[in-house]
């Protein structure tokens, strides 16, 4: 297990507002990824903003936390 320093996407989205076109490029980049690995495992993953970690509360560097399936 690793500790992470930040808040998750949806606390992030709360206190900052609106994310600029930079800030959208990267979370568009990184969604593409997580969607593309949810097809070719066969598992539907229950992704939300309060699983997406915000480290260092830069959204250049973003984790996945909480990889429970959705059934």
């Amino acid at each position: 297990m690793e500790y992470l320093a930040g808040c998750d996407l949806y606390r992030y989205l709360k206190h900052h507002g609106a994310l600029n076109e930079e800030e959208m490029k990267i979370v568009s980049n990184k969604s593409l990824k997580i969607g593309v690995l949810s097809l070719q495992t066969d598992c539907p993953l229950d992704i939300k903003p309060a699983n997406v970690m915000v480290i260092e509360d830069e959204l250049k560097s973003i984790k996945l936390i909480d990889f429970g399936i959705s059934s």
